[in-house]
């Protein structure tokens, strides 16, 4: 069985286009993969 891959959506947020980049490629690569992520850094609480 696979792991869940995480990403972090603070890649995304950055101003580093080098971080940005990594996020799709890693987000892309998931869903191809297994069909669904955790996301990380989506500023969200559990409320």
């Amino acid at each position: 069985m696979q792991n869940i891959p995480s990403v972090d959506l603070r890649d995304f947020l950055s101003d580093d286009p080098t971080r940005k980049q990594k996020f799709v490629n890693e987000i892309g690569k998931a869903f191809e993969d297994i069909g669904f992520v955790a996301l990380k850094g989506h500023f969200l609480n559990d409320q």
